[in-house]
């Protein structure tokens, strides 16, 4: 029979340990976690802003060119009307499990148009600032709950 020393030392972590330092990371895990969340909903909010700015750019540019606001984001160079861009704002033809964001060009005349940025897949979750919008006098929209700072 083996007989145990009480001077021998103990090895390992008990119990009660391991029970208070997983639930110190889950509380710490339960705080970062909904601020990183936030962090890449206002980082993708970022690159739809990017793409709406490039777009009126190139709106502008056409109007110079020919007199006149394109009516379809392909004339403006984009693959597809209406268009999908991703987290790294990449346009794209068709809706992707990497699309953040549907981009459409809509209500031209010849005085302006309107362009929005409506947020598709995780980025729906948006709440905050939902669909981006930008118009030709360089107004800009958005329409959250918190759509005045949307896009500052």
């Amino acid at each position: 029979m083996t007989q145990y020393n009480s001077k021998q030392k103990q090895k390992g972590f008990t119990l009660i340990e391991l029970m208070i330092a997983v639930a110190i990371l889950a509380i710490i895990v339960s705080i970062a976690l909904p601020s990183y969340r936030n962090y890449i909903l206002k980082a993708h909010r970022t690159a739809a802003k990017t793409t709406l700015v490039e777009l009126q750019a190139r709106q502008e540019g056409h109007y110079v060119d020919r007199r006149r606001y394109a009516t379809t984001l392909t004339a403006l160079g984009y693959p597809a009307n209406p268009s999908w861009i991703s987290a790294a704002g990449e346009p794209d033809t068709e809706q992707t499990d990497r699309s953040i964001y549907r981009i459409v060009l809509s209500g031209v005349t010849p005085n302006g148009y309107r362009l929005e940025a409506i947020p598709v897949g995780a980025q729906a979750d948006d709440a905050r600032c939902g669909t981006l919008s930008l118009i030709a006098s360089g107004r800009k929209q958005a329409s959250g709950s918190d759509g005045v700072d949307c896009w500052r």
